[in-house]
């Protein structure tokens, strides 16, 4: 498939259902990966370090991975394109 937009999440996470649920909804086409069946947490021991919450999902917009929290804040309206 190979979206732009990447989800990396885990079972039970209302956050990761969140946000693929806001993707259905709006017609966007995504990836969705999941914890220790598609990568491992050691695959983003680099992502953790900088990061104040370290929840899931993290997110892949642009080419870049962002924290879930900051995707809402910084990129979220452009990606639903709403002014």
């Amino acid at each position: 498939m190979n979206s732009p937009f990447k989800i990396y999440g885990k079972k039970n996470c209302g956050n990761c259902e969140n946000i693929k649920e806001i993707c259905k909804s709006n017609n966007k086409v995504f990836e969705y990966f999941e914890l220790d069946k598609d990568f491992k947490r050691e695959d983003f021991e680099w992502f953790w370090k900088p990061v104040e919450i370290k929840q899931f999902p993290i997110l892949e917009y642009k080419g870049i991975k962002v924290s879930y929290h900051l995707f809402n804040k910084v990129f979220l309206k452009e990606f639903l394109n709403i002014s």
